[in-house]
């Protein structure tokens, strides 16, 4: 390639090749695996970072860059690490070393650290490589778990195997109270030794396995932190009787294993992962068989607590010492990850294992009630039950083997089936057994002819069943035969009426296949069916007539061979059904028609009259249907009709008018319709399939039309039947999108009354307040003032009759102040702003008590705090409200006041004893037959999102419940 190249252009391609080289590097480093740092080596200042050391030190790299690379590491490292880098710097050479760096949120992560130099544009710089070391540590751990528990198992196994027996602690076996024996009496003790011990050897703590009443099948601790605690709690419940420390609730591995762990695994089918008590941790799992939860196995698992405090938790729990805890904490090996996953993988083994023991001793239960039941049955069974061999020889037969062929049972041991038959049908019944045992499947309805004892025949239906060993080999076949002699004779005597049966049916195929053919269609399929039902039915022909119409098959001929029968509409005669033989049979025995014939003639006939009489009901219905529609298209009200299956069936031009959607749009349509709104679709939907169930019903819904446009409608619902069966259902729409409009306005109204109610009540308040303080504050402290000058010029009298009107003076000052005082409480209680909710009720009581005489109770919750103000100004003015209604209009002696929380909201209640009132006659809404103080609770109460429930009788006192939430949403408030 030549050519010349422009000025400047080999400066810019040296650029390029510079950005791209920087870019290249910046990816490397950016995607290296090992979190890398650039310092400067002079001033130790971090210069660049890549994305894993954000990663590594949980910091981004805006917080990473201008930090000192001492500060990567903990404080306490930072003077050792530091004057490992200087050493290394000082040499100038790579180094690789063992660290630890510090995350943002605190962490200790150990780190591997490579470190190397390099100069850029005249600047010393020093790189270093973190690797996280974490996993590698764990591994380290884990392996060297793995390497104990390798030894300690090479251990046991080097000894002599011995006998495995559960250790019993100084109280003795729990198993042998048990009641139950469900697990015990399936499986054995020794047999779930063996299982428990199959895990237990992997973590040596404690394992139990109980029944589902919660009895003891077994019960084993390995561990000597198991095995104390277990003593030392058992050692709490102060009896020797197991059963009864049980109960005490003291003994507390005994709770942790059972009512904690596995009594929670049968109640809830699943495992159950929690800490017990004594600080390890347990695992539970539900015992299945026969598809139910018969028990629950568990294990310990997890380290002894090291943490002191939790250690003295325990101690003071187990009324042990510390000390003693924590030497036999420290005698416990710790178990990695990975043996106590191995651990639980064999729990749901061992559980599965007994499972399937208890299945295999409850199945030979069944197997045992089973073969006492057939016994049983096979005796008092009216059919023949029998068992044969392979070669089809009869190994059992049951005793009714007598009834039905009159053979005692040791007769017909040795023989086989085909000995009982007459030759023809045995090597008939013999070619077909063949077949099955071949495939070595059930049979069943083989029918076959026997010889009685007597010689006549009988005829047995046969089912058998297959039986194989436990190797799948066919043993034989176990069966049944019933006697169906009689059935078959019925059956040959019903053959021959199948023919008239036929008839019928043709008939009623013919009415159906029809149903929207003329009646002339229907009455000539009628006639040309009638001769295949005689008993001559190729000599035969047939005519139906119809006031002055017929109906004939194409070879009809009136014969003296005839048989007729009139055909009624209504009662009246307006026709005939017809059958002739067109030859004579006179030589049969019954001729020229069965008795049977003629009855079918006769049903034909009855039947034309019904056929005659629908048909022309339909066409009137038909009539009536297009004179409805007719009405309803010129109707100009919106109407459709439904479909069972809320396909729309039909719309009316109103309609298509109204939501802009056409005839074609909607008909065909299912739910949901394109006329309803996104957000009320699911409720639609949910009215409809309402109103499609239950009937005739008036909804009231919001639709749009095509444009968009909103508008509500109450849609009339009513379901049309015919013939007792439900058709469609028919949709009127009234457009009430006025009348909902001003109901909206009429609540916004509302909703502005209240709350404009509910700023007065506010403001009132406000202004009690500020009377309050100022009575208190400023006229208070005017007149205790005033008497105190007061009392100061009495004693300066000059005269005896002065010092006496200065004391009278003194003593109206002193009611002065203190109806000051009342009054300033009166107007707003200062203790309820200054100490709380609850003492201001109490304060309340009191003043009730003393102005009126009544006794008040006050239950108070300790946790209930009460921080909005507002709500607790309310609910003092509620409770002052209804309190002196109970002393005023309802007589009351005693009221109890009672406040509690639960679930975020504050429940208070007043309950009297007074005259009450019928509650059914009170209008919260309106402030109607309760006056407008109970009116103004209710009103604020809401505001606050709360509410109040008034229970009273006549003479049987009053029970009121006010509930609000104790943070409320007032900008929610309806």
């Amino acid at each position: 390639m030549t050519g010349s190249v422009e000025p400047g252009r080999e400066s810019s391609d040296a650029e390029a090749a510079a950005r791209a080289s920087e870019n290249r590097y910046r990816h490397l480093f950016n995607e290296l695996n090992d979190a890398a740092f650039v310092a400067d080596m002079e001033t130790g200042v971090i210069m660049e970072a890549n994305r894993q050391a954000e990663v590594l030190l949980g910091r981004c790299l805006d917080e990473i860059v201008g930090m000192h690379q001492s500060e990567l590491h903990p404080p306490d490292k930072a003077e050792e690490y530091r004057a490992m880098f200087a050493a290394h710097i000082e040499k100038g050479q790579a180094a690789d070393f063992d660290a630890q760096v510090v995350r943002k949120d605190g962490t200790i992560v150990p780190v591997s650290i490579s470190t190397s130099t390099l100069t850029v544009g005249g600047k010393r710089l020093i790189v270093g490589l973190f690797r996280d070391m974490t996993e590698l540590k764990r591994a380290e751990e884990a392996l060297r778990r793995i390497e104990w528990l390798l030894t300690k198992s090479s251990d046991r196994q080097s000894r002599p195997k011995e006998p495995k027996k559960p250790y019993e602690q100084p109280y003795g076996n729990l198993a042998e109270i048990n009641t139950s024996r469900v697990l015990v009496d399936a499986v054995g003790e020794d047999a779930l030794i063996d299982i428990v011990s199959d895990y237990l050897d992997l973590l040596d703590t404690s394992a139990a396995v109980y029944e589902k009443n919660g009895d003891y099948a077994l019960g084993i601790f390995a561990s000597g932190w198991c095995q104390f605690l277990d003593q030392a709690s058992r050692n709490l419940c102060g009896t020797d009787d197991n059963r009864e420390a049980m109960e005490t609730g003291k003994w507390h591995c005994h709770e942790s294993c059972w009512t904690e762990a596995s009594k929670v695994s049968i109640e809830t089918g699943r495992p159950v992962d929690i800490e017990c008590r004594g600080g390890l941790r347990l695992y539970a799992i539900p015992i299945w068989a026969g598809g139910e939860i018969v028990g629950s196995i568990n294990f310990g698992y997890g380290d002894p607590p090291r943490d002191r405090r939790k250690l003295q938790e325990i101690a003071e729990r187990y009324g042990l010492s510390v000390e003693e805890l924590i030497e036999q904490a420290e005698a416990y090996e710790s178990r990695p990850p990975f043996i106590i996953d191995t651990a639980k993988t064999r729990l749901l083994t061992s559980a599965r294992l007994i499972g399937t023991m208890v299945e295999r001793k409850q199945a030979q239960e069944v197997l045992r009630e089973s073969e006492e039941q057939f016994r049983t049955l096979a005796e008092s069974t009216s059919d023949w039950i029998w068992e044969v061999d392979e070669d089809a020889v009869y190994t059992y037969a049951s005793p009714k083997v007598k009834d039905l062929l009159g053979y005692e049972p040791e007769e017909v041991i040795g023989k086989t089936p085909f000995d009982l038959m007459p030759p023809a049908e045995a090597e008939r019944v013999a070619e077909l057994f063949a077949d099955v045992v071949k495939s070595r499947e059930a049979f069943a309805g083989l029918e076959n002819i026997n010889v009685h004892k007597d010689g006549r025949h009988v005829v047995l239906e046969t089912s058998g069943v297959p039986v194989f060993d436990d190797s799948g080999n066919l043993l034989g076949y176990r069966g049944i035969d019933r006697d169906i002699t009689k059935r078959k004779r019925a059956e040959e005597q019903l053959q021959e009426r199948v023919k008239e049966l036929n008839c019928l049916y043709g008939i009623s195929h013919i009415r159906e296949s029809l149903s929207e053919g003329s009646l002339d269609e229907i009455l000539q399929g009628i006639v040309n069916a009638l001769p295949s039902s005689c008993q001559y039915d190729d000599i035969a022909c047939a005519r139906i007539t119809l006031d002055r119409k017929q109906y004939t098959t194409t070879n009809w001929q009136e014969t003296e061979w005839c048989q007729s029968v009139d055909v009624q509409v209504h009662g009246q005669v307006c026709g005939a059904v017809e059958v002739c033989y067109l030859e004579d049979r006179s030589e049969a025995d019954e001729w020229p028609f069965l008795r049977e014939e003629r009855k079918l003639i006769e049903a034909v006939g009855e039947r034309v009259g019904r056929i005659i009489e629908r048909k022309r009901a339909e066409e009137e219905i038909r009539r009536r249907e297009e004179f409805s529609s007719s009405l309803v298209s010129h109707s100009s009200y919106p109407t459709m009709a439904i479909n069972p299956d809320t396909s729309i069936r039909y719309v009316n031009p109103a309609l298509e008018e109204v939501t802009g959607f056409s005839s074609a749009e909607l008909v065909g349509r299912k739910a949901p319709y394109p006329f309803w709104t996104e957000e009320t679709r699911e409720q639609t939907g949910r009215d409809l399939a309402a109103a499609m169930q239950q009937g005739a019903q008036r909804l009231e819904e919001l639709f749009q039309t095509k444009d968009g446009q909103r508008f509500w409608v109450e849609i009339t619902f009513i379901p049309i039947r015919r013939d007792s069966e439900l058709d469609y259902y028919f949709a009127n729409w009234v457009d009430i999108t006025e009348r909902k409009r001003a109901e909206e306005a009429i609540r916004r109204h509302k909703q502005s009354l209240r709350s404009l109610a509910v700023e007065l009540i506010r403001t009132e308040e406000r202004e009690r307040r500020r009377i309050a303080i100022t009575v208190h504050d400023n006229l208070g402290q005017i007149l205790a003032l005033s008497k105190m000058k007061l009392g100061q010029a009495r004693q300066l009298a000059p005269s005896p009759d002065l010092a006496a009107a200065a004391s009278e003076i003194q003593e109206l000052m002193d009611q002065a102040i203190e109806y000051t005082r009342s009054l300033a409480f009166e107007l707003s209680p200062p203790v309820l702003h200054e100490l709380g909710f609850q003492a201001a009720v109490e304060w309340l009581a009191d003043q009730v008590q003393e102005r009126h005489g009544i006794v008040v109770h006050f239950s108070r919750d300790e946790q209930l705090k009460l921080s909005d103000e507002d709500m607790r100004v309310t609910l003092f003015q509620a409770l002052r409200e209804l309190l002196n209604n109970a002393a005023k209009h309802a007589h009351a002696r005693i009221v109890e006041v009672s406040a509690r929380k639960k679930e975020g909201i504050i429940w208070l209640q007043v309950e009297d004893d007074g005259d009450g009132f019928d509650a059914m006659k009170l209008n919260l809404a309106t402030g109607e037959g309760g006056g407008f103080g109970l009116f103004n609770v209710c009103e604020r109460l809401k505001y606050m999102g709360g509410s109040m429930e008034i229970e009273s009788q006549p003479g049987q006192g009053t029970r009121v419940t006010l509930s609000a939430p104790l943070c409320p949403d007032k900008s929610a408030a309806d």
